[in-house]
């Protein structure tokens, strides 16, 4: 009787769990074709948790994807594994000592479309709703595992990590335009607008503007005003408006702002990298050169009283913007009303160009 008694105390149990080998969002790393890649990495344990040594079944991992995810692989302790109807297989059945545990590093790497991206919702709260009997229901990235005779359930077979898009925008205009005429010596406005295009805070947000081509002067004074500007905070969707006042150079400048977020140390030994966008203006300033001709010279012309003299007006465009709308006038210094009808009604047949 004791003998039996004893036997029928002996029972196997296994257990599988699954947790995330970093703690922390996913983050989001656009690529060259428009869409973003992501990687998530997993640690799958199964525990021998009964009085007897027995076998443990085979281990899936099913990683769960929402509209515009694409799971493009996943490796188990660094093999790439290939699905099975949506499923991974992390072990084959397996014996297992009373007491041990053996864990499986899983690493799951996949892309998300840039509409998906645009779609995503604030980080913060993405993984609430989900639970394992509804792993669908919020918009983290859900990973779960499943294995026959799993002993404790389901309730820690399910992962689920918020996904964070780290993505910034900026505009920028001079006079309110992103080509610009101005006035050499007078004020000009240079305006920035940065805009946090993703789903989570940006925090320590910077500017820095960088005349490629133009004079030394500007690039001081744009410095010295983007200096007073501290780094800010974006939530996500916020928009910040920065503008300075400085003075326009002679010519033609070409100015380049970058907005950057520094890098983001979540925890020890894991950083998010920083994000860095950039967007140019150009501004010119209109300058015209005329020159007169009369009977070819331009000066100490001979004409003859009474006949025909040919004036022409030869106009050169200096400056480094287009200029429309030319209109020419010559005024006579003598006093010959009859000569000042005459170049008027001349003058007055040439069409602005």
């Amino acid at each position: 009787t004791q003998s039996r008694s004893s036997a029928a105390s002996d029972v196997y149990k296994r257990q599988v769990e699954k947790l995330r080998e970093q703690a922390g969002a996913i983050n989001l790393e656009r690529r060259e074709d428009g869409s973003y890649g992501y990687a998530a990495e997993y640690v799958v344990r199964v525990r021998n948790t009964g009085t007897v040594d027995g076998k443990y079944a085979q281990i899936w991992d099913a990683p769960i994807r929402g509209a515009g995810f694409t799971v493009e692989q996943v490796e188990v302790e660094g093999k790439a594994v290939d699905p099975q109807s949506g499923r991974y297989l992390i072990s084959e059945p397996a014996d297992l000592k009373q007491g041990a545990s053996r864990d499986f590093r899983v690493k799951v790497t996949g892309s998300v479309t840039e509409a998906a991206a645009n779609a995503l919702p604030v980080a913060v709260g993405q993984c609430d709703a989900v639970t394992p009997e509804n792993p669908g229901a919020g918009s983290g990235l859900v990973n779960t595992v499943s294995m026959n005779g799993d002993s404790d359930g389901p309730a820690n077979n399910i992962v689920c990590a918020p996904v964070e898009l780290r993505r910034l925008n900026v505009e920028k205009r001079i006079d309110g335009r992103p080509e610009a005429v101005v006035k050499p010596g007078e004020p000009m406005e240079i305006w920035y607008r940065v805009r946090n295009s993703g789903n989570v805070t940006l925090e320590g947000v910077t500017l820095a503007d960088t005349v490629t081509e133009g004079s030394e002067a500007l690039q001081a004074e744009i410095t010295e005003k983007l200096a007073a500007i501290k780094p800010f905070n974006l939530a996500p969707g916020e928009i910040r408006d920065e503008r300075i006042i400085v003075t326009a150079p002679e010519g033609k400048h070409v100015d380049e702002v970058v907005a950057e977020v520094p890098p983001v140390t979540t925890i020890p030994g894991t950083t998010i990298p920083g994000t860095k966008v950039t967007s140019t203006a150009t501004a010119g300033s209109p300058r015209l050169e005329v020159k007169k001709f009369i009977n070819g010279r331009d000066v100490h012309a001979l004409v003859k009283p009474g006949e025909d003299m040919a004036i022409t007006y030869r106009v050169t465009n200096t400056g480094s913007v287009r200029i429309d709308g030319i209109r020419l006038t010559d005024q006579v210094q003598e006093d010959n009303a009859e000569l000042q009808r005459a170049v008027d009604a001349q003058l007055g047949k040439v069409a602005p160009f």
